[in-house]
């Protein structure tokens, strides 16, 4: 039974990281097709060269603001996020260190008196 048990997971697993890279495969010619007629697109568009340069210039420009406006939106977050967790880090540092100070002088923790109270 073991064996058939093993087989059939290694089947499954088979399967799964077939269905992965298929999934990949698809993702990618999705995007390589998208690029492509973008790209056609503008090249074949009934505007004359110098139009097509702007828009292609100008798409490039909002594109360029709107990463820059999001990559600081999620470094400000990135930020807040590192303080709150330096709080949090000085806050159960302080906790350890008077836990260890109470066993230290042979106190029973906090934790160990609320679990004694609810019996």
């Amino acid at each position: 039974m073991a064996i058939r048990d093993y087989l059939e997971k290694v089947r499954k697993e088979r399967e799964k990281a077939e269905k992965r890279e298929s999934a990949v495969k698809v993702a990618y010619g999705l995007t390589i097709g998208a690029a492509l007629g973008a790209i056609g697109g503008l090249l074949l568009a009934p505007k004359p060269g110098k139009e097509t340069r702007e828009d292609i210039a100008a798409k490039a420009k909002e594109t360029a603001e709107s990463t820059k406006e999001t990559l600081a939106e999620k470094k400000e977050a990135l930020a807040e996020k590192r303080e709150e967790l330096k709080e949090k880090k000085e806050e159960l540092k302080e906790k350890y260190e008077e836990e260890k100070e109470k066993r230290q002088a042979g106190e029973k923790s906090s934790e160990e008196v609320e679990d004694t109270s609810t019996l």
